[in-house]
């Protein structure tokens, strides 16, 4: 192909590829061979796979999707057609152990003539007294292609289904039979304008071959808008009349909201993490998230999270097995987990389970200090404390505590910016406790502005000489 024909090639390789996601794998093969021209020159050419990988499929993130799409443009018409070797090329990508496994689509794209015209010649010329004599002019062989396709797509599980595009107005024997015989279709492209749509045959499969009303989760994507990495909850919306696929409803989550979400109503050293079905993790706290990213991030396999170089402990194995393969359960593991994300071993017990209609599957760990439940309260028998103090201390210091509770801030000793606390007020001589305003009362009553807060605070210590309760209080000792 050249010319037009070689951009409309290019263009439609190019669309299938923007339309996938790092759940895909893919690769691309340009199958051409060296020839000699009509005055005997010989112009060097090779079948050859496009992507950095040369023996497998590669998921197509974005680094793989923009490598393919520059390679693509790189390529320049040229060469006689070696169709054998190329089909023979990408029946091996398909076999190999790299890819899903869930369906095998293949995307072929040709002129459909068995000739490459007279200036591609697949034998050298020879000379004789009255000049030049050219080599052989290309003919293809069509029935050995087919051979060799049916051959290869019998070994091939699950079977792949081939779509054909036809660059030119004629032609259509070859990839025609070639589509059908592989449960594809054929269609004509006499041009490289709107695509998308003249491609629907092929579109139209993968979305009606994927339909799920319950709905997919899709992996995690860089959102273009800047909020770092998203997941999309989708579900398609299918006309009542015609069966097809009419538009997509979604719903974006990003990964800082899956992890606030999970990791809400954790105490203790209690942990959780999310992790794909490649065992891959999707969070972790030992992940610090980064919303700069400009690729595909790389997502690192759980097992070098919670297991050490040495596979330790082994226990944990079952757990990554059952988690890629969508199982609930949960498993003890002596002397397996690291403390507080620290190097000390202790007992922990690992509860997980898949998540529903996702490739998802989260767990979390529970160590045996964190099976009885702890939490702040103020002591049952308050008999030996004389009073609690409200903890904003700043307030003690105001015109009218001083003068409404003499003595207070002076018997409270308090100090400000010392080097351990910089630019806070502190009491040594009191312990403090912390109960978080959300355990205990409407969070929405202390979205107030800075002055009001404070001053409902000191009108609560003024009229409350006792205990005032449920914030951050000084304990006498």
């Amino acid at each position: 192909m050249k010319g037009e024909k070689f951009d409309i090639g290019r263009a439609v390789a190019k669309n299938v590829i923007k339309t996938l996601t790092r759940q895909d794998y893919v690769n691309v093969v340009c199958a051409r061979a060296s020839h000699w021209n009509q005055v005997g020159k010989w112009h060097d050419y090779a079948t050859e796979v496009l992507s950095c990988k040369q023996d497998h499929m590669v998921p197509a993130t974005v680094a793989h999707r923009k490598d393919l799409m520059e390679k693509i443009d790189n390529l320049k018409p040229g060469g006689t057609s070696e169709l054998e070797k190329g089909f023979e090329m990408a029946f091996n990508l398909l076999q190999s152990k790299t890819r899903t496994g869930c369906q095998s689509v293949m995307v072929f794209i040709t002129d459909g003539l068995d000739t490459d015209g007279e200036n591609v010649r697949c034998g050298p010329g020879y000379y004789t007294r009255s000049g030049y004599v050219p080599g052989p002019i290309c003919k293809y062989n069509w029935t050995k292609v087919w051979d060799l396709v049916d051959e290869k797509n019998s070994l091939t599980s699950p079977k792949a289904r081939i779509f054909s595009y036809l660059t030119s107005e004629n032609g259509e024997i070859f990839p025609g039979k070639l589509a059908c015989k592989h449960r594809g279709s054929i269609k004509k492209l006499n041009s490289g304008e709107n695509l998308i749509s003249k491609m629907s045959n092929y579109f139209d499969f993968l979305s009606s071959n994927s339909r799920n009303k319950q709905g997919l989760w899709t992996s995690p994507y860089i959102d273009s808008w800047g909020l770092g990495l998203l997941v999309t909850h989708a579900v398609p919306v299918i006309s009542k009349m015609t069966g097809t696929t009419i538009g997509v409803v979604g719903v974006d989550a990003t990964l800082e909201e899956i992890e606030n979400f999970l990791s809400r109503y954790q105490w203790g050293s209690v942990y959780s993490f999310l992790i794909n079905k490649q065992g891959e993790t999707i969070f972790h706290p030992k992940l610090k998230p980064n919303t700069k990213l400009l690729e595909d991030p790389i997502f690192i396999p759980i097992q070098q999270l919670e297991q050490d170089k040495d596979g330790n402990p082994a226990e944990f194995t079952k757990v990554i097995q059952d988690l890629k393969e969508g199982k609930s359960g949960s498993l003890r593991v002596e002397n397996a987990r690291k403390e507080n994300l620290k190097d000390t071993k202790s007992a922990a017990t690992y509860y997980y389970a898949a998540l529903t209609d996702s490739e998802y599957s989260f767990a979390f760990s529970l160590a045996d200090s964190d099976k009885v439940f702890r939490r702040s309260q103020e002591p049952v028998d308050r008999s030996k404390y004389k009073d609690s103090y409200f903890n904003l201390l700043i307030e003690y210091s105001r015109s009218k505590a001083l003068n409404q509770l003499p003595g207070v801030y002076d018997y409270l000793k308090v100090k400000y910016n010392e080097s351990k606390y910089p630019g806070l007020r502190v009491t040594y001589l009191h312990s403090s406790i912390f109960l978080a305003p959300k355990c205990h009362c409407d969070p929405n009553s202390y979205f107030l502005e800075q002055k009001t807060r404070m001053r409902a605070a000191v009108k609560m210590v003024l009229n409350m000489r006792k205990e005032i309760g449920l914030m951050y209080c000084s304990l006498e000792n």
